[in-house]
């Protein structure tokens, strides 16, 4: 958390801004000047008693936040602070389009924060593109007007450990007819390689599907829709059986997402382009 803390501090003499610290059950209280923040910086630290997981920690700072604006960042990664400010600027001139998601490109890099590769997502005209996948890092490369947030009532599903996102976005869209714009700039640092709980995708996967063919059956829900999510969910789950090496069953929840959703590349939603 220090390195992400400290990575927004330049943004303090540049903007007005709130920073909310949700410590997520962490083993020690922590002590947010000790993480690098100004003591004149508008900071508000929170903590869950238990570890409950980043849905419930970004729906504390949803539910507490003030600004026009939110924007996550996940305590591993760092925020590349004019980007941030280029991204805001631009929001403001789409005033009038409150269902916008302002997003970004980034660097992947390993635990010692060393670059691996870049991405830069597609944006998204469509709500469609929602249910295909979960490609724009929504953890540390978002930003989104709280109006939004407030108007459609969604939080994130506290129950999930994984896929938190992809959930969260299927039901905005559901509920809003969002988009995504993307700054064609490299606006964060997102650190990967951490290791991953199968049994958490597994889980969180048959319970997002559950709750769309729930949808789909109270005539909330296309039908195209939700195969396109079913798709992605199956897509993975044939990631992670490759990774536990449970190679039959890995190809199978790929050949089941590939009959979902025919295409002639591995990811089913709009994924990435190159660099400008």
């Amino acid at each position: 958390m220090r390195e992400a803390v400290r990575s927004i501090e330049n943004l303090l003499c540049r903007l007005e801004f709130e920073l909310i610290l949700v410590d997520d059950g962490s083993p020690n209280t922590i002590d947010p000047t000790s993480l690098g923040a100004p003591e004149l910086l508008n900071v508000e630290y929170i903590r869950h008693e238990r570890n409950r997981g980043a849905a419930a920690a970004r729906n504390t700072g949803i539910a507490n936040a003030k600004g026009k604006y939110i924007a996550f960042l996940d305590s591993d990664d760092r925020i590349i602070p004019e980007v941030l400010e280029k991204r805001l600027a631009l929001a403001e001139s789409d005033e009038g389009y409150d269902t916008t998601i302002w997003g970004c490109g980034w660097h992947d890099t390993d635990k010692d924060a060393q670059w691996k590769r870049t991405r830069f997502p597609r944006s998204a005209e469509e709500v469609a593109d929602f249910f295909a996948g979960c490609w724009f890092s929504p953890g540390s490369c978002v930003l989104i007007r709280r109006s939004l947030l407030s108007r459609t009532g969604i939080q994130f599903d506290e129950e999930l450990r994984r896929l938190e996102d992809f959930d969260f976005f299927c039901r905005l869209a559901m509920a809003a007819p969002i988009r995504l714009k993307v700054l064609d700039e490299v606006g964060a640092k997102i650190a990967t390689g951490s290791p991953r709980s199968a049994s958490d995708v597994f889980r969180a996967a048959d319970r997002i599907s559950a709750k769309l063919r729930e949808e789909h059956r109270a005539g909330r829900l296309r039908a195209d829709l939700l195969r396109k999510a079913r798709a992605y969910l199956s897509y993975e789950i044939a990631k992670y059986r490759f990774q536990e090496r449970q190679y039959g069953a890995g190809a199978v929840a790929l050949a089941h997402s590939l009959m979902l959703a025919p295409r002639l590349k591995s990811y089913p939603g709009p994924g990435w382009r190159a660099s400008p």
